[in-house]
């Protein structure tokens, strides 16, 4: 299920985390910081929003933002690879 995420709802993700990464590795695959702790990189220009779920809408209380290394750490990277 390909969707279109607004440049609208990126902009009020990014204001709702504060510029900071969401990630809380609630997913477990997430290893360059320790759960629960929220990850302690900032957003700066590579970012990405990220479902909570994946099947479901991204929607503000389905989406998350994620620095580089997390969203790399993410289900949804690993799903968009083409082997």
């Amino acid at each position: 299920m390909l969707q279109t995420v607004t440049d609208e709802l990126k902009e009020k993700v990014f204001q709702r985390a504060q510029g900071a990464c969401e990630c809380t590795n609630v997913m477990g695959r997430c290893g360059h910081h320790h759960q629960p702790a929220r990850c302690a990189n900032s957003l700066g220009f590579s970012w990405e929003l990220h479902p909570k779920q994946l099947e479901s809408a991204v929607t503000m209380d389905n989406a998350i933002a994620l620095c580089e290394q997390c969203y790399r750490n993410s289900p949804a990277y690993w799903k968009s690879k083409k082997w």
